[in-house]
């Protein structure tokens, strides 16, 4: 039996996405292409690994147990190379971070970054959930808000207290009002974020709290698109108020609330499952610097100085 490494890492990618299309897509390669090196390997290890029903694929029980070997060894593997690269004396490597809450941080954020760490790769990755998919674990570092269904002993927080503000178009009759009751906002149509976000999850009990049910015609998780759809007068939106200072548009106005349910905070964690290189201990050091510096000089002033 001969096992290549490339077949047991295009198995694993299968396995996470069960889904042969998705899966081809993550990996640049062809469907036929990848279907053939499955099939191939189902062929060498005398089983099949997945049960097939019309273009879903699941698991059978010996794809999940040989899953789950692969995916260690695999990972073993990987923290072995990082490791050995770590010996030389220049931070190098692959840094892979998902980022659930605080995206609009990201570009100054690595721009700085890759001033301080000019041989080190970061990768982005944004979640997915459906039915059909496991949760991407795939990453060194995940950046997420509060409430999250992420959880770790190994995290660190980012940002405290991140109030939530209401954004409306310029001239709309809640601007220029100071601190309003967010049930005076029950009869505006909204802009909401993804069923699978966490700050969907703090706009919804936002909203129960406040005793109304918001009619929403809009969802994105775009921040940009928040802020054109609600300067073309299309609705109101409730976004987080320091990092939302990144999206520049001067066609709306933020409104504070007067709740005290509208906070969020920003969490940074790392996988323990993956060797924490040198490049991995830089980022995390750079998030916290960065953060730092954002909470004491404030965001706007941050920016203006930084990116204007």
């Amino acid at each position: 039996m001969r096992m290549e490494l490339l077949q047991l890492r295009y198995f694993c990618v299968v396995a996470q996405y069960e889904n042969m299309t998705r899966a081809a897509e993550e990996l640049y390669v062809a469907q036929s292409s990848l279907s053939k090196t499955i099939k191939k390997l189902e062929t060498e290890l005398g089983v099949p690994l997945f049960n097939r029903v019309g273009k879903r694929l699941c698991l059978n029980k010996f794809g999940e147990n040989f899953y789950q070997n692969v995916s260690i060894s695999l990972q073993k593997l990987d923290n072995a190379v990082k490791e050995l690269r770590d010996s030389s004396k220049d931070v190098t490597g692959v840094v892979t971070i998902m980022v659930k809450a605080a995206i609009n941080t990201i570009p100054q954020l690595l721009k700085e970054f890759k001033k301080k760490c000019p041989l080190v790769t970061v990768r982005v990755l944004t979640p997915f959930y459906d039915i059909e998919c496991k949760e991407r674990q795939d990453f060194d570092i995940v950046i997420f808000g509060t409430p999250d269904e992420y959880d770790s002993p190994y995290k660190i927080p980012l940002m405290k207290n991140e109030e939530i503000v209401l954004m409306v178009p310029k001239g709309h009759p809640l601007a220029g009002r100071g601190a309003i009751n967010l049930a005076e906002a029950a009869s505006y149509p909204f802009i909401a974020y993804s069923k699978s976000s966490s700050i969907d999850r703090l706009f919804a009990s936002m909203c129960e709290n406040a005793g109304f049910t918001p009619a929403i015609l809009f969802e994105s998780d775009n921040d940009m698109i928040h802020a054109e759809l609600a300067s073309a007068g299309l609705g109101v939106s409730l976004v987080p108020l320091k990092t939302m200072s990144f999206v520049f548009l001067d066609g709306v106005e933020i409104v504070k609330l007067n709740s005290i349910y509208n906070k969020r905070d920003i969490w940074l964690a790392w996988n323990s499952a993956r060797y924490m290189s040198k490049a991995v201990k830089a980022l995390i050091d750079h998030y916290v610097d960065f953060f730092a510096i954002l909470e004491h000089v404030g965001l706007e002033r941050y920016c203006r100085k930084n990116i204007l």
